[in-house]
């Protein structure tokens, strides 16, 4: 069975190394990404099973990011959990 993966969407390194930390320790694969346009990049590279995003991000925040997510036909059934 392949370890399900996840994308963590956190401008706050600590923050984004500890739940790749807890998550990588727990069976699953992180990616990470500082900002929502990179987010989108790793999307387009990388099929996903969760993302999870910071409400508060440079640039585009995480609500914008979820509705982008939502709005376009590869990305809209991807669970997303909100970190505020």
């Amino acid at each position: 069975m392949s370890k399900k993966i996840i994308l963590v969407v956190e401008d706050d390194a600590d923050i984004s190394n500890l739940l790749r930390f807890s998550l990588e320790n727990t069976g699953f694969s992180v990616f990470e990404s500082p900002s929502a346009e990179a987010a989108m990049q790793i999307l387009t590279e990388q099929q996903t099973d969760l993302v999870i995003i910071d409400w508060m991000l440079p640039g585009m925040d995480g609500l914008s990011l979820t509705r982008t997510l939502r709005n376009r036909a590869d990305t809209e059934k991807i669970p997303i959990i909100m970190l505020t």
